[in-house]
């Protein structure tokens, strides 16, 4: 399968000594054991080898992106505090070679964060800067993830109503795309 697959990229990668490949491989092999499951502790440690590599080759770009990924396990794993520092890290990264994506990426990180400390203003404020930061790249609509989050911090500051709307537009969103995980937390914040 895919992790197979990247396991033979980093061995080549580490036989021939080429760096930036070992560091994609390990990034890959993370993104597949995180997908899974329960393997969060083999993932994080494969993101943050990775982190390691991509800091020594000056590659903020993909160093960005190991950053928010290990940020998002940290707060799957409920260190909001150790998820808050690390989205930190990746949003000034991300400004310093201004990738919008990244930088509405860790907003998002950083609010549902924030919420999830008892910050729901806080959390709002961070949330409506990447919605409108994806709206402004371009996209019609924002990420599921994103009116999901903000769903959350409304439904904590008393926005009942607002709340509902976002919980329902993530939820539309999410069946168009086909992608049941979105939509199941889009129901789950209609009926709460």
């Amino acid at each position: 399968g895919a992790l197979g697959k990247f396991s033979e990229e980093l061995a080549i990668a580490r036989e021939v000594g080429d760096r930036k490949a070992e560091s994609s491989a390990l990034n890959n092999m993370a993104l597949v054991l995180d997908q899974r499951g329960n393997v969060e502790e083999a993932a994080r440690q494969m993101f943050e080898k990775a982190l390691s590599i991509f800091r020594e080759v000056s590659d903020k770009n993909s160093s960005a992106m190991a950053l928010i990924n290990i940020a998002g396990i940290m707060k799957d794993e409920g260190d909001l505090a150790g998820a808050k520092k690390t989205y930190d890290q990746a949003l000034t990264l991300c400004r310093e070679i201004n990738d919008q994506n990244g930088i509405a990426t860790s907003l998002t990180g950083i609010g549902t964060v924030l919420d999830g400390q008892g910050d729901s203003a806080g959390a709002k404020k961070m949330l409506e800067q990447a919605i409108a930061l994806d709206l402004a790249g371009g996209q019609t609509k924002p990420s599921s993830d994103k009116l999901i989050g903000l769903g959350d911090a409304l439904q904590h500051l008393g926005d009942l109503p607002g709340a509902r709307k976002n919980y329902q537009d993530a939820l539309t969103l999410a069946r168009a795309a086909s992608d049941k995980s979105m939509a199941a937390w889009g129901l789950m914040g209609l009926g709460s």
